[in-house]
C-alpha cells in the first residue's frame, strides 16, 4: 500500500480500490464500479480528491447533494446503486473512525479488506499526526 492511500482522502480512497483490484482482494469489476461512484459523488466537494478528508465526510449530506444536484443525469435505479456503492464502501462514520468497512448484505467485502481498511485508518491517523 501507498502512503497516498493510507492519508484518509478521496484520493487515497480511489487509490485503494485501484489495488485492491490489482491484488485481487476485490473483483476487479466490482473496484471499478465502486471507483466510479465514488469519483462520481466526491466530485460535489473538490476537484482535487486529495483535498476531501473521507474520514470527516457526512456521508448523508453527500448523497443528500449528490441526488439534488446530479439526480437529474440518473435513471432512479442508476442514482439508488451509485448511492448504494458509496454507502457500501462502509466509509468511517464521524462517530466510528476506525470503522472498517464490512459484509454488506451480500458478502462482497472480504475479511482481508477490512485488515487492509483498518491499517489504511492507522497509517492515516499517523500521518496527519507527523504533520
Amino acid at each position: 500500500m501507498t502512503e497516498r492511500m493510507m492519508d484518509g482522502t478521496g484520493a487515497g480512497l480511489v487509490d485503494f480500490l485501484t489495488w485492491a483490484a490489482d491484488r485481487g482482494k476485490m473483483n476487479a469489476s466490482t473496484a471499478g464500479a465502486h471507483k466510479a461512484a465514488v469519483t462520481q459523488v466526491l466530485e460535489l466537494e473538490a476537484d482535487d480528491f486529495g483535498t476531501i478528508d473521507i474520514k470527516n465526510l457526512d456521508v448523508n449530506d453527500i448523497l443528500d447533494r449528490f441526488v439534488r444536484k446530479k439526480g437529474h443525469k440518473y435513471n432512479p435505479d442508476s442514482l439508488a446503486t451509485y448511492q448504494g456503492r458509496f454507502r457500501r464502501l462502509r466509509i468511517p462514520s464521524r462517530s466510528d473512525p476506525e470503522s472498517p468497512p464490512t459484509s454488506s448484505s451480500r458478502g462482497s467485502f472480504r475479511r482481508a479488506r477490512s485488515i487492509e481498511w483498518s491499517a489504511f485508518c492507522r497509517a492515516s491517523r499517523s500521518i496527519r499526526s507527523r504533520r
